[in-house]
Order: structure tokens, then sequence, then C-alpha cells
């Protein structure tokens, strides 16, 4: 089955075709962001996160599911270190 087709299932709300695409790109994402929270704990609430987002607001006309759910996870990684960095001036 190509991506595309997985999106198309994915938009009427298929949860095999999320679990199809979860475990394609879970692994990456939670190894990008663990290189980058240094926590286990956080970057699994975080790739969470974003597959909720995508889950939820898949955009019709995505060129790239890969890069569009990528930039999900960078925009809750921006997020997330600008709390940590709030919570540590406190």
């Amino acid at each position: 089955m190509t991506e595309e087709q997985l999106l198309t299932r994915l938009r009427t709300g298929d949860r095999q075709a999320f679990e199809l695409i979860y475990r394609e790109y879970a692994p990456r994402l939670n190894a990008y962001c663990l290189n980058i929270t240094k926590s286990a704990e956080d970057a699994q609430d975080l790739v969470q996160e974003a597959f909720c987002r995508a889950w939820l607001s898949l955009p019709d006309d995505v060129p790239s599911f890969r890069g569009w759910l990528f930039r999900v996870l960078r925009n809750l990684l921006i997020d997330h270190q600008r709390r940590q960095k709030h919570l540590t001036a406190d």
C-alpha cells in the first residue's frame, strides 16, 4: 500500500492505517526527539502528541507526510523547550 493510500484511509478515520503509519514513523521521530530532549519520557509524550495532531488535523494536500509530521514535532519541541526554559527561570 502506498503512503497516499494510507493517508486517504487515515483521513477517513481508519485505525489500521494509523497504526501502520505510526509503526513506520514513530521510531524515527522518537530518536529525533530523544536526541534533542535527552528525556525518553518527554520524547515519547511529544511524539504521541505529534501523532494525535496528525490524526485530528491532517491536511488534504500535504506534499510530504513525513516532512509535515516532522514539522509538527519540531513545533512541539520548540514549545516544549520554551516551557522548560520558563520553568527553570522561575
